[in-house]
């Protein structure tokens, strides 16, 4: 049993070497910053390959394999980041075929990571899951012209981008969304404005180049003004009524004020826009075929239409 012992110390003495404070393995000259430096040319270092659970007080930086697939962790390749009172096995690698961001540039504290190159995702990515942050993911980059996404359809190649224009594009902080590229068939919004069709910035709440075509009821801030007046009794006259600034005359109409026996009293001789303001104004002209006075109301409904 001794010469066994002698015969293996021996053979460690011939295959490694001491250079200052750092142990070589292969090597003569082994790296003056690493405390052990293992060097050879067709083979590699086996890490201890044990169920994680097993290990009583780790300490930091220890490195296993966990062989243990039903564990918390999973198989793979470990390094404790925590203390041996509270571990944090980090995965360095892992033993399953492609589900392992493999590309980091930095390990990111409690699991998290960092993607330093460009990649590719075969299959369904959530982000968010479970979690009550209300923006669970962000989308950065300092291009000045914009950061964005492209949303493809392969069967047709149809596509669709969206972007924050960056400080050096035509106008800056909007959000755009884009068909296949077109620069003509943007929905752009920025300051509280929406444009539809544009590539230029909006100039109102809603800017639309181009025709709007609706099913239902379409009413712009629909506003309806009224004026009454008295006609006296056999007697011919008028009344008009006008939009508010900025608006312009739908429709109108006006007659006898009340809804009772006198309305038989009085002819419409003209119920239509004013010739002398069309777009802005309500026009009545009326007979009173009775002998007294008569009340009578013109109204007109506008809306902000240009």
């Amino acid at each position: 049993m001794n010469r066994i012992f002698i015969s293996t110390c021996c053979a460690l003495l011939l295959i490694s070497t001491t250079y200052g404070q750092s142990v070589g393995i292969g090597t003569s000259q082994p790296n003056a910053s690493a405390a052990l430096d293992i060097q050879s040319s067709n083979k590699g270092l086996l890490i201890p390959r044990i169920d994680v659970a097993a290990v009583a007080a780790p300490a930091n930086g220890l490195m296993i394999f966990n062989v243990n697939p039903s564990s918390a962790y999973g198989t793979g390749l470990y390094i404790n980041m925590g203390t041996s009172f509270a571990p944090q096995w980090v995965r360095v690698a892992s033993s399953e075929s492609g589900n392992f961001i493999r590309n980091q540039q930095t390990q990111q504290l409690n699991s998290g990571f960092n993607i330093s190159g460009n990649g590719t995702i075969g299959g369904f990515l959530l982000a968010g899951n479970n979690t009550s942050l209300s923006i669970p993911m962000e989308i950065r980059s300092s291009n000045s012209l914009l950061t964005g996404m492209v949303i493809r359809n392969t069967s047709n190649n149809a596509s669709w981008s969206f972007r924050v224009n960056g400080s050096a594009s035509a106008v800056p902080g909007a959000f755009v969304l884009q068909s296949n590229g077109n620069n003509a068939n943007h929905i752009i919004a920025v300051d509280g404005k929406v444009g539809i069709n544009k590539s230029d910035a909006p100039t109102e709440a809603l800017d639309v180049d181009g025709n709007i075509k609706a099913s239902g009821v379409f009413l712009v801030d629909l506003k309806t003004t009224r004026y009454d007046f008295s006609i006296s009794g056999n007697s011919y006259g008028y009344g008009t009524v006008s939009c508010p600034p900025g608006y312009r005359l739908i429709t109108g109409g006006g007659g006898h004020r009340d809804y009772n026996s006198a309305v038989s009293d009085i002819e419409l001789a003209y119920n239509g826009p004013d010739p002398s303001a069309p777009t802005t104004t309500w026009r009545i002209m009326v007979d009173n075929t009775s002998s007294r006075s008569r009340a009578m109301v013109v109204f007109c409904n506008c809306a902000k239409v240009r």
